[in-house]
């Protein structure tokens, strides 16, 4: 097990990283955008309420091309790796003001056998996204998004324990996924609040967005 610390280099630490390692973040605010590519990685906080990832970009913002980011380049973390987990700490999009901004994705998941427990997801619209996308964004965005954010492959998730909340369709994509005694929090106080799940599965899926004694709950 690796301990990291506030101000390290996360995107070096999970370069670096062994198939299998464990990675344990310390309690703190790690304000940084990073992805997981190495397969097998075991990512662990101090608790959600103790560590947190942090990110701030949002669907209307341009790039160094005066190209808007779009919905699925706004990830705190991005997840391209199979048999992923993920326990104990925060990920959140704090870009807020989505009626000004748009889409702001706290976490995306574009690998099979990910797991994730107790932890907690947090941003306003399009919070959690769960690959693959659909057949016809596959193609849409060839040569716009990365191809390990295109990828045509199945993606099995699950979450146990894990809080997550946002204000619309903040559940979404085509992954087959497993929520398991999870919060689902809709922030009704934000203004544009809706749906809480915009799966986009194919006909031809079987599975989709499963939720098992999950509880669905509102913003005081």
């Amino acid at each position: 097990m690796k301990l990291l610390y506030p101000g390290d280099n996360l995107q070096e630490s999970f370069d670096r990283a062994c198939p299998g390692e464990e990675l344990w973040l310390t309690a703190g605010d790690y304000r940084v955008k990073s992805a997981i590519f190495t397969p097998g990685l075991a990512l662990c906080g101090d608790g959600a309420d103790r560590t947190r990832m942090i990110w701030d970009d949002y669907a209307l913002k341009k790039d160094s091309k005066g190209l808007e980011y779009n919905t699925f380049r706004t990830w705190t973390l991005a997840v391209c790796a199979d048999g992923v987990t993920i326990r104990g700490l925060s990920i959140v999009n704090n870009a807020l003001r989505p009626e000004d901004k748009g889409q702001e994705v706290a976490l995306t998941v574009y690998g099979d056998r990910f797991t994730m427990e107790r932890c907690r997801l947090a941003s306003t619209q399009d919070t959690l996204f769960l690959g693959p996308l659909p057949p016809d964004l596959i193609e849409r965005y060839r040569g716009f998004l990365p191809d390990w954010l295109r990828q045509d492959k199945a993606c099995r998730q699950r979450f146990y324990d894990c809080l997550i909340e946002g204000t619309v369709d903040f559940i979404f994509g085509c992954g087959d996924a497993v929520f398991e005694n999870c919060e689902i929090r809709s922030l009704y106080e934000v203004r544009g609040a809706g749906y809480a799940a915009a799966p986009a599965h194919g006909l031809s899926q079987t599975e989709g967005f499963r939720f098992q004694n999950c509880r669905f709950t509102a913003a005081e």
